[in-house]
């Protein structure tokens, strides 16, 4: 809605605006463009976690995280995305496809309730013999105590203010 109202406007008051308006609105289009494409994205992963039968194989945890980060960066160039990974790691049977979905979650998340400045670090290690353990750590807001049981209910979202 606010997409179509601001467009709208922008289409027939174009002569009548500022240039200051002008930026204004094409900002708020943007922003809610962004929102929509999260919206979406949301809706069509939950969809695919639900068809889709995992299909687990031998991965490289690092070589995963890594590609995420990539990508991350990208969206949040004034981020300082840091990595310590333990390259003895071994293989880990997984979905690599749902674990590059969750570990691009975590780091979007860690970006997007940190502070520029803030350092994100991603770490990989030897949890047991036989388990890896893997690490976000941000600077964000965070989540309170009494809602960290429903961050694995579907649709779930929090409002944070930075």
């Amino acid at each position: 809605t606010s997409i179509r109202g601001f467009s709208q406007t922008l289409l027939s008051s174009w002569e009548k605006l500022d240039d200051e308006s002008k930026k204004k609105f094409v900002k708020i289009i943007e922003e809610q463009s962004n929102r929509l494409i999260n919206l979406v994205e949301n809706i069509l992963t939950v969809s695919k976690i639900n068809a889709d039968k995992p299909i687990f194989r031998g991965v490289n945890v690092n070589s995963s995280i890594e590609k995420v980060v990539q990508l991350i960066s990208q969206k949040y160039k004034e981020h300082k995305i840091s990595l310590k990974l333990n390259k003895n790691l071994p293989l880990v049977c997984l979905d690599e496809d749902k674990f590059q979905q969750i570990m691009t979650n975590l780091v979007d998340n860690a970006c997007k309730y940190s502070k520029p400045d803030k350092e994100i670090i991603i770490s990989t290690s030897f949890y047991s013999e036989d388990k890896v353990s893997i690490k976000v750590i941000d600077h964000g807001v965070g989540i309170d105590p009494e809602d960290r049981e429903k961050i694995f209910e579907k649709f779930i979202r929090y409002y944070l203010s930075l």
